[in-house]
């Protein structure tokens, strides 16, 4: 069983200290916090729980809002989590302003996103039809990318893999089409995590995912995948799991482990083979 990102990554790490800003410049933070925070707000359209209008208010402190989280020492907003709460709106240029933010989890929502300005977050999970918009490609601070179960289409936008920063990519759960590209490992030193599951991905395996080689997880699993499996794979002396289950696969596992013939099976096959769990079928 696939390992859940927040489980696979807390968020915990993602949170740096910064020096502690002179009291006299702390309210006016927080006021430069909150003013982004309010303008986001007025770009709410729909909030059919009344999470913001029952929550977001002049009575307390931003850093008690419900979704917000305030660094320790700083005092500024470093996290943004108001997942799966049916707001429906658009991403204001204002949020740019939240300096020290780091974390934005706006899944289950739907918004029209603005990200231009958001080039410090370090993990982006959000809701979105249609394409991979080219603009993620200038959040070079990014580690994590959650895109998952969302009804995007098109092609991953190349730019995407040159997001050097990036430690986990996940994209499972949509539409996405087409061959994985020959070179999307080789800006992507720091990859451990990539889930593609359940997508319309075709074509063979790139062989030089080793260029990946620091990656532990790699979900392929439910797609359209044909052809043999790269040896080369054999490689990746850090990876712990290898999910290919539902695919038109055959060829062997890897050369640093007993070779194992696969094919395609009606029911996924888990094997078990020294520390690695490769699931075919």
């Amino acid at each position: 069983m696939e390992r859940i990102l927040r489980r696979y990554f807390p968020l915990a790490v993602l949170f740096q200290h910064f020096p502690m800003a002179c009291l006299a410049n702390i309210e006016t933070n927080i006021a430069t916090d909150q003013s982004a925070l309010v303008a986001f707000k007025e770009h709410i359209l729909s909030d059919p729980y009344l999470v913001l209008e029952d929550n977001w208010t002049a009575n307390t402190s931003v850093c008690d809002w419900i979704g917000v989280t305030c660094g320790i020492q700083h005092h500024r907003v470093t996290a943004l989590n108001i997942s799966f709460t049916g707001l429906t709106g658009s991403i204001p240029p204002h949020l740019g302003n939240l300096y020290f933010l780091v974390s934005l989890d706006l899944s289950g929502n739907n918004f029209l996103e603005n990200l231009s300005r958001l080039r410090r977050l370090r993990s982006l999970e959000i809701f979105r039809h249609g394409k991979i918009p080219e603009v993620m490609g200038d959040l070079q601070n990014l580690r994590v990318l959650n895109l998952q179960y969302n009804p995007l289409t098109g092609s991953i936008p190349s730019i995407i893999f040159n997001i050097s920063a990036l430690e986990i990519i996940v994209l499972s759960g949509n539409n996405l089409p087409g061959n994985l590209p020959p070179d999307m490992c080789n800006d992507l030193p720091s990859l451990t995590g990539l889930y593609l599951t359940s997508n319309k991905f075709n074509g063979q395996l790139p062989s030089n995912l080793t260029a990946c080689s620091v990656i532990q997880l790699l979900s392929l699993s439910s797609n359209e995948f044909s052809g043999q499996i790269p040896t080369e794979y054999g490689a990746l002396k850090k990876l712990e799991g290898l999910y290919l289950a539902r695919n038109s696969l055959i060829g062997f596992c890897a050369e640093s482990v007993a070779p194992v013939s696969l094919r395609t099976t009606v029911a996924g096959i888990s094997l078990f083979l020294g520390h690695l769990l490769i699931l075919i079928g």
